[in-house]
């Protein structure tokens, strides 16, 4: 269900039935995905999926609302060039969230399917449930040279056009 669980403010009840629940989220996020988003979505060569997929991991990789578009113009510069993600906020997904579940066999069978670093493309499916500033940097990404980014420890981004600057920038923070 990740993904498709708007956050959002929710009123629930009592003994009420985790159907009803979960039917109250997805009815949400019906609400909130509007045909002009899937128009969108399909205009830059996505699926409303992807773009959710897309959406979910600037959630996760932006600190500030503000640096989603740019992001999302980086992932999309990744994308459109074949060159794998290598968003760490998949990998750490994958290795937190979902890893205990599958054990090694089920991460041996199924980890590839979310492996941004060596496989190029949107992973399987979201990382988080993404709020509308993601979903509208994913839709409307800010058009950028920059290849690649790092974060500081108070989220400030730094960006790079090439791999060599974005070690300079992780040597500067102590990344690498």
């Amino acid at each position: 269900l990740e993904g498709y669980l708007f956050p959002d403010t929710y009123d629930f009840y009592l003994d009420e039935s985790p159907e009803s629940v979960i039917g109250r989220f997805f009815s949400n996020s019906d609400l909130k995905i509007t045909d002009e988003m899937r128009a969108r979505a399909s205009e830059l060569g996505y699926t409303m999926d992807e773009i959710l997929t897309i959406a979910s991991i600037i959630q996760a990789e932006s600190y500030f609302a503000e640096d989603a578009p740019l992001i999302a113009g980086v992932i999309y510069n990744r994308l459109e060039s074949g060159t794998p993600l290598g968003m760490d906020s998949v990998y750490f997904y994958m290795e937190r969230n979902i890893g205990d579940y599958l054990g090694e066999k089920g991460m041996e069978e199924f980890g590839d399917y979310y492996d941004t670093y060596d496989f190029p493309g949107v992973p399987e499916g979201p990382i988080c449930n993404p709020g509308m500033v993601a979903i509208n940097a994913a839709l409307y990404p800010e058009e950028t040279d920059y290849f690649f980014f790092c974060n500081d420890e108070d989220g400030n981004i730094y960006y790079a056009v090439t791999y060599s600057e974005h070690i300079e920038n992780c040597h500067k923070l102590g990344i690498y």
